[in-house]
């Protein structure tokens, strides 16, 4: 049950939607002010500035706290009497994260979304020191233990990046058995396609429970939820974009199924987006048919060139002024529903902070000084020494 009336969710993303409108100016400032008033919610919020300092801050003091806890009951330095202790301060955390969320009606606010997580993470960290001894059973029960408890973490509080974190934690743990595990056959396969069922799971859970809804909440995360789940099977098929775990074998017939998967994950997904206009799997999937246009030369072992990034960037420019010119041809400059231009100001925004990370992350080339010439030798003396070739 969520800790939140669902009204509430919905008023809150609603009045976004409302400022939103009204710095594109699609609303004016009287229409605004009619409206807002009757999206007011009895919940205590702050910018995201500030939340994340709260949360930073609130973590620190909450695992500092427990430490303290710890050192000063010394019969906790075994790993069973940790494991209780972290059990103990996991339940009472929850429970805490619960008491500022029902009696403080803090949303969003930072503290309580630290609480909550760290509740999360001691409760698999305990069940993991109660079987430290076990092999490789502690990993597995903790990644088990912590996606279970993010998921609840989810469903309680409605932090959607707890439900991808569970779904990273439940994809992870196919990898944490012994290979002997899954017999004398490809243990990496293996491995991989039982991951990729699982987050296919979790999409078509995704897609299914948020028919109801539509872009209303909770439909809005549970969209989010979907094109994560997507944008995780195509890293796991993508056996370039996840060499880490597994070499790339170009004589398995596994090979060759992957490299079929890395264009039809990305076709399937944009067709998926556009007939639903979910813009989350929209952007998810353009993300995909990019990573797929640049690993498409290792998968197949071609050499690469030096010009390759200028024929990939003149590519993708002129792709995207064919769409332009395509979507502006239509009637209104659209076409399905579909338009180039920036209607909200949240667009022009989410551009600019893309672009201020792209700058950021670009490197500027240096023209560095030749370096200065070796003085001749001798330094030019006049007598004696290395100065014998001057005059005397």
């Amino acid at each position: 049950m969520s800790a939140y009336h669902l009204d509430d969710e919905r008023a809150i993303r609603t009045g976004r939607l409302v400022e939103d409108w009204t710095k594109s100016g699609l609303l004016t400032p009287s229409q605004r002010e009619i409206v807002m008033p009757q999206l007011a919610v009895d919940l205590r919020r702050t910018n995201l500035f500030l939340r994340i300092t709260l949360f930073l801050f609130g973590a620190l003091i909450l695992q500092s706290a427990l430490g303290l806890i710890a050192v000063f009951f010394g019969g906790f330095a075994d790993a069973t009497g940790m494991g209780v202790l972290c059990l103990v301060a996991g339940a009472g955390c929850f429970w805490l994260a619960s008491v500022l969320v029902s009696r403080y009606s803090l949303y969003r606010f930072g503290v309580e979304e630290a609480v909550a997580l760290s509740a999360a993470g001691l409760v698999a960290a305990g069940a993991a020191l109660l079987v430290a001894n076990e092999g490789n059973w502690p990993v597995v029960i903790g990644l088990a233990i912590a996606a279970a408890m993010l998921a609840t973490v989810y469903f309680r509080f409605g932090y959607v990046y707890a439900a991808l974190l569970a779904m990273a934690a439940t994809a992870a743990l196919p990898f944490q058995f012994p290979s002997t595990a899954f017999g004398a056959g490809d243990s990496e396969s293996i491995q991989r396609g039982i991951a990729i069922g699982v987050l296919a799971a979790i999409a078509i859970w995704a897609r299914r429970a948020r028919a109801p809804h539509g872009d209303e909440y909770p439909g809005d995360a549970l969209t989010v939820i979907e094109a994560a789940a997507w944008l995780g099977i195509y890293l796991l098929v993508n056996l370039v974009a996840s060499a880490g775990i597994t070499r790339l074998d170009r004589t398995s017939a596994f090979h060759w199924i992957t490299y079929a998967g890395i264009w039809l994950l990305p076709a399937a997904g944009l067709t998926l987006a556009l007939r639903g206009r979910e813009r989350p799997l929209l952007l998810v999937s353009l993300a995909m048919a990019l990573a797929t246009l640049l690993s498409n030369k290792e998968y197949l072992g071609a050499p690469r060139y030096e010009w390759d990034p200028i024929v990939f960037g003149l590519f993708l420019m002129a792709v995207a002024i064919g769409v332009r010119r395509w979507l502006a041809a239509g009637e209104s400059d659209m076409r399905h529903g579909y338009t180039a231009s920036r209607v909200v100001q949240s667009d022009r925004s989410r551009l600019g902070h893309l672009a201020i990370v792209s700058a950021a992350q670009a490197e500027v080339p240096v023209a560095h000084a030749a370096p200065a010439p070796d003085p001749p030798i001798g330094g030019g003396g006049r007598s004696g020494g290395a100065g014998a070739g001057g005059s005397f």
